[in-house]
């Protein structure tokens, strides 16, 4: 019983939303995707919304496009980028990049 029970909490803390499938291995994730392209605009501005998940069991933060534009005041979108960040899936965030003006 124990032994079932101490099963189930390793797999739950080691699952989360935050978390990125990687080659590079599980102890530190750290991952930047190319900036998508959304319009000509000048990037003048940035705006970037982040969020995070705690041991797969906490999670807060709003990392939608509409956060990142509205931190910034960017009414155009020059392009939307995302980082994110692992630390042996204990600890994870993502953030949306957004330019423009």
């Amino acid at each position: 019983m124990k032994k079932s029970l101490l099963l189930g909490i390793v797999a739950l803390a080691l699952t989360g939303c935050a978390m990125v499938p990687s080659n590079l291995g599980f102890a530190l994730i750290q991952a930047d995707k190319e900036a998508v392209t959304a319009t000509d605009a000048p990037a003048r501005r940035v705006g970037k919304a982040c969020g995070f998940n705690l041991l797969g069991i906490i999670a807060a933060g709003d990392i939608s496009i509409k956060e990142a534009k509205q931190s910034a005041g960017i009414q155009r979108v020059s392009s939307v980028d995302k980082e994110v960040f692992s630390l042996l899936g204990l600890y994870s965030s993502v953030c949306t990049i957004v330019t423009g003006e």
